[in-house]
């Protein structure tokens, strides 16, 4: 980054300090620093990219719309030749000048020094020997007119212009120096819920104007370098995303509130430029007690409560090692109106990650509770001013799943500027990204706005760079999901986006889960009837399903059939997981002593005895002891009950014991066959089981099963894998019991024939379209399924689809010499055909 050759201490090593420092292992909660609050610093090229869309941004608003190739060119380390008037400079000056910029979740302060530096640099463009500059800063403080004026004595105007005449005072200073410092005091803010956070990006800040500063020989004048500015009303350490409870409108409305509001003002003013440690005492001392005095008046007059007003009371600026609750941008910044931008990178924190009280106060303050990120998107917006920017750098999943369709909402109600696919930028943590921004400016539909949408999955600093888009476009994308502006994909939306969305509109709130699809089954079995060769349904309309049995005890009910590769695995780890058992635990075993072999103890075991040696062992010690979910039985393929033979009965409430009680068990298939996989599980399907299963779903506590959608046990369908690869890992799915990580569907007597349907998901156009339109990240769950679009076939393109499938059983049976991607080629060329008539 070109800014980062003013600065003598590499920003970046401060911020993978600040990184290492959030690292430290925490034994009270057994987690990192990083991990509880997703702290990952910024690399320097997104931040180069951010700060200047931001800056751009801000110009446009402020000096004109159409200078925006002479900002580059300001923002730019190159030589161009830069075509302003002498009145466009000055309109460029001031608009920096008053330009508020806040980062809500600041870390070691990347964006604030690097729009600072971006912003320096600006100026140097335009007014070199800072004459300009200087002027205008002079014009400011004597300006009569001006509250501060009105509100100080002479004595404090004559020391403000010696301050300002020593700043720039190019025997003491640098030019640089007066351009950070002015920014610095009247610019920019930033907020962390993390005081060391807070303490580097101040550092940062001071290390920035130290080089600025012309040092000198004489230790009794500190060797030229004076004292730093005191930022403690600049940076604080907070909650952003909770805001302080009070009446509409601003705090400071009233006369009496207003007088000491400026009162407030000078003082801060004056902790900022204090020299001498009592000068700064003694007006943190002011600042508290009309903080005091100002919160107790607000009480009086019922804008805040008594709650709201003794957290206005107790926040102490000063206090270095404190985190505020709250954050409030009038209160602790004096900023009423909002900020011009807002940039961050905030914390990549998923709602799993979050604590139930900390949920409970985001149900409280935003009406949801979701991944930091999201909530960090309407309170960025919240703090945003009319017209001003919200530019952020986040997980790109909220391009597409349902839970951030609340998110993408508001993004598209104002107008989205551009979106950048970053892909995965930092070295600490596995997601992929994308920048944004967002101008806080309500979506007109008669104007439209165009996004501008470049991809850096590839190459970062080298992005492609694609024709603008309309947002009207993905505000009629069904479920209003952002995708990427590729050929292929608008293709597809001019072909299906507008009747994708309409189906979707329609169809989704009867069909998005089993018990919708049950409630509406006549109108959906009337609609299935109606539909005609070449037409198009979602295909939550054509089938139904969804997630089956999880028993919570795995180990206890399901086997491993002896004839298949998991066996082996398990006949290889058993040893160890008991030994590590008895290691810790030191159990009383029948006939094991320590002077044998684990394994040669176990090898002396039956199958039976093996399983009920473990089964005690859980029964005595915990569920988990060998690890959550680990498997340990093995049953001979001989042991399997035929399905075909059982009674309904039986397959509703369990087998006698008398008989074979195992029947074959879908649970997830982490190798992601697709097409075909004769399923190596068993669940032990006992009377005394399934009663326990039935009479204990959904109850709370450890083992405590969930019993889903048990009408769509024992039925022929399809399944696939919940963890997505590039394409959808889909397999017929014989007469078994599914879990709950088994996804799953079934045909209707009037929907589908379930073989058309998997070839459909095993298609690369499919895998594609579920990419950019449905879901976007690592999984694929049964309301992503159920969104899918499907092309009506004829009746004589179902042999054809038939042939293709049972070519890839025999195949996956080893039955066909012949390769499977070959008859992925086959596959992809009819589904291709079938959908954009290639």
């Amino acid at each position: 980054m070109p800014f980062d050759k003013d600065i003598s201490l590499d920003p970046e090593l401060l911020g993978k300090v600040f990184e290492n420092l959030l690292a430290a292992y925490n034994p009270e909660t057994k987690q990192t620093a990083r991990k509880q609050t997703g702290s990952f610093y910024t690399p320097r090229e997104i931040v180069q990219f951010m700060v200047d869309e931001s800056l751009v941004a801000h110009l446009k608003r402020t000096v004109s719309e159409d200078l925006e190739a002479e900002y580059r060119k300001l923002l730019s380390y190159t030589d161009d030749i830069i075509n302003l008037t002498e009145d466009q400079k000055q309109q460029i000056m001031l608009s920096l000048y008053n330009c508020k910029i806040l980062d809500p979740a600041c870390g070691s302060g990347a964006f604030p020094v690097g729009i600072l530096q971006q912003m320096v640099h600006i100026l140097t463009q335009i007014d070199p020997d800072n004459s300009r500059w200087q002027k205008m800063l002079f014009d400011l403080a004597q300006d009569e007119s001006s509250e501060v004026f009105k509100n100080s004595t002479e004595e404090e105007r004559k020391e403000q212009m010696d301050d300002l005449y020593h700043s720039f005072n190019a025997n003491f200073n640098r030019p640089d120096y007066s351009r950070k410092l002015y920014l610095i005091e009247n610019c920019i803010y930033g907020v962390d819920i993390q005081p060391i956070a807070i303490q580097i990006s101040k550092l940062r800040l001071f290390i920035s104007l130290i080089i600025d500063q012309k040092p000198n020989n004489d230790p009794v004048d500190n060797f030229g370098i004076r004292p730093l500015p005191n930022l403690e009303a600049k940076f604080v350490a907070a909650n952003s995303l909770i805001g302080l409870k009070r009446e509409e409108g601003n705090l400071f409305n009233t006369k009496d509130i207003k007088e000491k509001e400026n009162q407030l003002k000078i003082a801060k003013h004056k902790i900022f430029g204090a020299k001498t440690a009592r000068t700064k005492r003694k007006y943190e001392d002011q600042v508290a007690q009309l903080r005091e005095d100002i919160a107790s008046m607000l009480v009086e007059q019922r804008l805040v409560g008594n709650e709201q007003a003794q957290q206005l009371s107790q926040w102490d600026m000063s206090d270095q090692n404190a985190s505020s609750p709250f954050f409030d941008s009038e209160w602790m910044f004096g900023v009423k109106n909002g900020f011009d931008i807002v940039i961050a990178n905030p914390p990549y924190v998923s709602t799993k990650g979050v604590s139930g009280e900390s949920k409970k106060l985001f149900e409280k303050e935003f009406g949801f509770s979701d991944d930091l990120y999201n909530m960090f998107t309407f309170k960025g917006m919240a703090l945003c001013s009319e017209g001003g920017s919200v530019t952020y750098i986040t997980p790109k999943t909220f391009w597409t799943t349902q839970t951030k369709r609340n998110m993408r909402d508001l993004m598209l109600s104002h107008n989205l500027r551009y979106v950048f696919d970053t892909a995965n930028p930092f070295e600490a943590v596995m997601v992929d990204t994308c920048i944004w921004q967002v101008i806080n400016t309500p979506y007109d539909a008669s104007k439209d706005n165009k996004v501008y949408f470049q991809d850096g999955s590839a190459n970062l600093t080298h992005p492609v760079i694609f024709s603008p888009i309309l947002q009207s476009t993905y505000i009629k994308t069904q479920n209003a999901v952002i995708f990427k502006p590729t050929e292929l994909n608008l293709r597809i939306w001019e072909l299906y986006g507008e009747k994708v969305k309409d189906l979707y509109d329609k169809w989704w709130d009867k069909i998005k889960t089993s018990r919708d699809i049950e409630k509406n089954k006549a109108e959906l079995e009337a609609y299935r009837n109606s539909l005609k060769p070449g037409d198009i349904a979602l295909l939550g309309c054509l089938t139904e399903g969804g997630q089956g049995l999880a028993t919570a005890n795995n180990g206890k009910y399901i086997a491993v059939r002896r004839s298949t590769k998991w066996a082996k695995n398990i006949i290889e780890s058993r040893p160890k997981k008991l030994a590590d058992v008895i290691a810790k635990y030191k159990p009383n075993i029948l006939g094991y002593s320590s002077a044998m072999s684990v394994s040669e103890f176990l090898n002396g075991k039956t199958e039976r005895e093996i399983a009920a040696l473990f089964d005690s062992l859980k029964e005595r010690y915990g569920r988990d002891i060998f690890g959550q979910g680990y498997l340990y039985k093995i049953i001979d393929d001989d042991e399997v009950a035929d399905v075909s033979l059982l009674t309904d009965d039986e397959k509703e409430n369990g087998i006698d014991p008398a008989k074979k009680i195992y029947v074959p068990y879908d649970k997830g298939d982490k190798d992601g066959n697709r097409w075909y996989l004769e399923t190596p599980f068993a669940i032990a399907w006992s009377k005394e089981n399934v009663r326990f299963l039935k009479t204990n779903s959904g109850k709370k506590g450890q083992g405590m099963p969930v019993v889903r959608n048990p009408q769509f046990y024992f039925r022929e369908g399809l399944c696939w894998s919940e963890i997505k690869t590039h394409y959808i890992r889909c397999r017929l799915k014989g007469k078994t019991v599914n879990s709950n990580k088994s996804m799953a569907f079934y045909a209707f007597d009037s929907g589908l024939p379930i073989p058309y349907v998997v070839v459909l998901l095993n298609s690369e156009f499919i895998a594609d379209y579920i990419n950019n339109f449905i879901n976007n990240t690592q999984t694929f769950g049964i309301d992503d399924a159920r969104q899918i679009f499907v092309v009506i076939p004829e009746e004589n393109e179902l042999q054809f689809v038939d042939n293709l499938l049972n070519k890839a059983i025999l195949i996956k049976k080893g039955k066909e010499n012949s390769s499977l991607v070959y008859l992925q080629k086959e596959v992809d060329s009819y589904v291709n055909r079938l959908y954009m008539n290639q």
